[in-house]
Parts: structure tokens; C-alpha cells; sequence
């Protein structure tokens, strides 16, 4: 070989040495930013489970009705923030399922009682359920606590456990284990009496938005790539990872490095929760592009007409709340939600499961009351600015059929929203809008 040859070679060795150690050194830092999102969320569940049992503690000590209720109302953020944390957990379905209804049904539990402790005393009933939750919040608490510790002890994280649950998801490790116990005791926890969203009823409920036929594992494989793909814009290979059984039976697939997660129901082939934990630093776009993208995500599944509602920002991300209309009527039992990245518009996380309970075809009937009776009807405190028709939630297996009414208190910039019965005229509900630099949050 000539001189220029060996030259020649040699670049061609360089540039290839070059191009593999790019590819690698690409791969090492998308997993160490993978698992700094693991990381980040465990400590944030953490964080949040003992804010929960802090202000569950504040509130069985408080003689003030006034401070119960922001008590139970904080509760409630932090105890639905915990579980959103807990969901980016790269571990089995299964695992999670027990402490992410323990958390959903507490927030939701005490969201109830904040609604009406402000004029109205605790029941001794409603003393001794805070108390047991309180113990079963410092418990969990200090679970949480142990696995951190026994995985630290065990040098292992949260990328190990990703690959590991990915080859064998039976296999135990401190994680694994730990979420194990915490489900197996949560089993024994009684369950909790009361009227939500959340509510143990919801197991002998039929989901009424489930039709069409059972499809295979292998066309569930279809939908879920299908649907990662348009989530990331990228061919995403998933592979199969456990049937879901219970009370929406479905398949469950995740990708290679646990990063994309997606459950198809058997009967019908929706999408019930879509989820691609990874770490997001930055916000690139804007609000008004993210809500695009998340609108082409959910219309790419044939949901029907949806109207979007108050969104949030939170950690560079944007969360969205879809929900469907039936002749101009809006349907806020059905609601589905979709979280979009800020840096580059990919689909983080879509949870369609109120919607697959809840969704059918009302055959409403004409409103009894006209829209300026039911705005006449408001308190005399209040100037409307806004009025629709909506269905509203008002126990898990009743609704309402309601005038949604915005209005401002006078000399105020404070504004409500008043839902009063569009065929009776009573009042229903009514919600503060708490605005924010992340959001709009109606309580």
C-alpha cells in the first residue's frame, strides 16, 4: 500500500473511532438522563408524600375550620402531584397501581371534605378516616425512606433497575421489592367510603366509553408503536411486557430502555395511559405550539370534537386537559389529558381513563332555563362574563347538566366559576379560579 494509502486508512480508522465513541458517549449521556428523571421523580414523590403527612397532622390538630380547609386543600395538590411522580417510575404496572390509588382516592378524599370543612365541622367519622390516612401517609413515608436507603446500600440506580426490569421484571432489587411491600400492605387498607372520582365504587362501575371487539396482543402491538411514534416523531420497537387485568383488561408494552411505556384495552384498542419519561431541562416552544401538538396527538386516535380546558406548566412541561363536546354541550366527566415537552413539542404522558369510563352519548335534553335566567339567578356580588353549557361530575354514578358561569367579583379582579342546573336552575357547585405563573387551577 502506498503512503497516501496508510494516510487514507488511517482517517478512515480515526473518523470511525470518532463516530463509534460519539454514539456511545450519545447513548451514556441519554441514559444518565434518563435515570437523573427517575432520580428526580422518587425524590419528588418523597418530597410530596411527606408534605401530605405533614398537613394530615395540621389538620386533625387544627380547632380552625377556616385553616382545616387550606390544610385539605394543599393536601390534595401534593397527594395528586405524588402520584403524577409516581407514575414516571420505570417499574411493572402492577407494582404501582395499589399506592397510585391510595394517592389518587386521598387527594381526592380530602379535595371533598376542603369543598365543605370551611362552614361545616368534621364528622367523627371523617376524624377517624384523616387519622387512619395519616398513619398510612407516614407509613408510606417512611417506606419510601427505606428503599432509598437499601439502594444506596446495594449500589443500585435507577438506569440498573430500567435495564434490569426490562430483561426480567420478576427479578427483585431494592426497588422492586420495596414498591411490592408497599402494595401488599396497602391491600390491607380499608377502603375508603365516600363519593369521587377516585372511589373503591369505581370497581363495580362498567367502563361505558369500552366498545367494539377484542383485538390480539399483536394488533394491541400495532396501535401502541403506532402511537409512540406519533408521540416522538421517531420508529419506536416496544416489546410486550404484562396483561393488565382487573377492571379495563389491556396490554401492556414498554420500550427496550423502559423510557416509552403504552396500555391498549383488549375490547376496543384504545389507548388508555401513554408515558415517555425522559429528562427535560429546557422550554423551547410555545404554550400556544404545545397545545397544537397535543390536539394532533389525541385527533390521530378518532377521539371526537374536543375543546381544550385549563392547562399548567410544571417542570418545563405542559399538561392539557381534552374535553369532548355532544352538540355544543361540554363533557367534563370524559376528560382526557395530555402532557407535552416544552423543549422539542414529543408527547410526554396521554391518560384516557376517564374518558373510557365515562363516555357515551347523553341525549341531553333542551335546556329548561335560558341562558340570561340562569345568570340572572346569580348572586347579586357577581357580574357573569361568560356562560356555556357543560355535564359536571357530582358523585361517581350521578351528573349534572349545568350552566357553566364565569363571573367576576365586584370590584375585584377575583373570578368564580357557578354551575347552576340548566334544568332546574338550583346551584350545583361553584369554583374559585386560582390563577398562576404556571396555570389556571379552578378549587
Amino acid at each position: 500500500m502506498s503512503k497516501a494509502g496508510y494516510v487514507i486508512l488511517a482517517i478512515l480508522l480515526l473518523a470511525l473511532a470518532y463516530f463509534s465513541y460519539t454514539q456511545y458517549s450519545g447513548r451514556k449521556m441519554a441514559e444518565i438522563g434518563l435515570a437523573n428523571q427517575y432520580s428526580k421523580s422518587f425524590y419528588e414523590l418523597s418530597a410530596n408524600v411527606d408534605a401530605v403527612t405533614i398537613n394530615l397532622g395540621k389538620v386533625l390538630a387544627s380547632s380552625s375550620q377556616s385553616q382545616r380547609a387550606e390544610s385539605l386543600a394543599q393536601i390534595t395538590r401534593d397527594s395528586f402531584t405524588a402520584q403524577a411522580y409516581l407514575n414516571n417510575m420505570p417499574l411493572p404496572l402492577n407494582m404501582l397501581l395499589r399506592t397510585s390509588q391510595f394517592l389518587n382516592q386521598l387527594g381526592d378524599y380530602t379535595l371533598s371534605l376542603a369543598r365543605t370543612s370551611a362552614i361545616t365541622p368534621l364528622s367523627n367519622s371523617d376524624k377517624e378516616t384523616l387519622r387512619t390516612l395519616f398513619d398510612n401517609s407516614k407509613s408510606l413515608g417512611k417506606q419510601l425512606e427505606d428503599i432509598q436507603q437499601k439502594a444506596e446500600v446495594g449500589k443500585l440506580t435507577w438506569d440498573d433497575l430500567s435495564k434490569e426490569t426490562q430483561k426480567n421484571p420478576t427479578q427483585p432489587t431494592a426497588f422492586k421489592d420495596g414498591f411490592q411491600l408497599i402494595s401488599d400492605e396497602l391491600d390491607r387498607v380499608p377502603s375508603l367510603t365516600y363519593d369521587g372520582p377516585f372511589s373503591e365504587h369505581l370497581e363495580n362501575l362498567t367502563p361505558k366509553g369500552l366498545v367494539g371487539s377484542e383485538i390480539s396482543k399483536e394488533e394491541a402491538e400495532r396501535i401502541a408503536e403506532k402511537v409512540a411514534q406519533s408521540a416522538t416523531g421517531n420508529k419506536v420497537d416496544l416489546q410486550f411486557e404484562e396483561e393488565v387485568k382487573g377492571q379495563i383488561p389491556a396490554f401492556s408494552f414498554a420500550s427496550k430502555n423502559g423510557q416509552i411505556r403504552v396500555d391498549v384495552s383488549k375490547k376496543g384498542g384504545f389507548v388508555l395511559q401513554f408515558l415517555n419519561a425522559r429528562n427535560i431541562d429546557k422550554t423551547k416552544i410555545s404554550i400556544e405550539d404545545a397545545i397544537k401538538k397535543a390536539k394532533a396527538f389525541v385527533q390521530a386516535q378518532n377521539f371526537p370534537l374536543l375543546e381544550t380546558s385549563y392547562t399548567l406548566v410544571e417542570s418545563h412541561t405542559l399538561v392539557v386537559p381534552f374535553v369532548p363536546e355532544e352538540n355544543g354541550v361540554l363533557l367534563y366527566p370524559d376528560l382526557i389529558k395530555v402532557e407535552v415537552a416544552l423543549d422539542n413539542g414529543e408527547i410526554l404522558a396521554q391518560d384516557a381513563i376517564s374518558y373510557i369510563m365515562n363516555h357515551r352519548n347523553r341525549n341531553l335534553p333542551p335546556p329548561v332555563i335560558s341562558q340570561s335566567e340562569a345568570e340572572a339567578a346569580l348572586s347579586d356580588e357577581l357580574t357573569p362574563t361568560t356562560s356555556k353549557l357543560v355535564v359536571i361530575p357530582k358523585t361517581t354514578t350521578t351528573e349534572a347538566f349545568c350552566y357553566e358561569i364565569k363571573a367576576q367579583l365586584k370590584n375585584t379582579k377575583e373570578e368564580f366559576l357557578v354551575y347552576l342546573d340548566a334544568l332546574t336552575g338550583l346551584e350545583v357547585n361553584i369554583l374559585y379560579i386560582v390563577p398562576s405563573g404556571k396555570g389556571t387551577l379552578a378549587m
